[in-house]
């Protein structure tokens, strides 16, 4: 089982795991195996995002999303893929609202 620690959002989608946090200047998503321990997942994922702020990061991960969902390209799929890349910006939007980065 995984602690939660201080993550902005960490979930799982099929076979992946997201994980949203920040650091000084940039809001980081990175992307990886859920099988994957908390150490391994964040030293061995080359799949790493920075965003600067969060109007980028909620586009960026639409983005993602979108083609994450997309199987076939038809009208039908499309429509699929975009519905639920829609809900799971919301769910992310939520899990990020409030938190803002210091900017010097």
């Amino acid at each position: 089982m995984r602690k939660k620690k201080k993550y902005l959002y960490d979930e799982c989608s099929g076979g992946t795991r997201i994980v949203i946090y920040t650091d000084t200047f940039n809001y980081i998503v990175i992307q990886g195996s859920k099988d994957l321990p908390d150490e391994t997942f964040f030293n061995k994922s080359n799949l790493k995002n920075y965003y600067t702020s969060i109007r980028s990061l909620i586009q960026g991960m639409f983005e993602k999303r979108v083609k994450t969902h997309l199987k076939r390209l038809t009208t039908v799929d499309l429509n699929k893929s975009i519905e639920s890349a829609y809900k799971d910006v919301i769910d992310l939007s939520k899990a990020v609202e409030g938190v803002t980065i210091k900017r010097t």
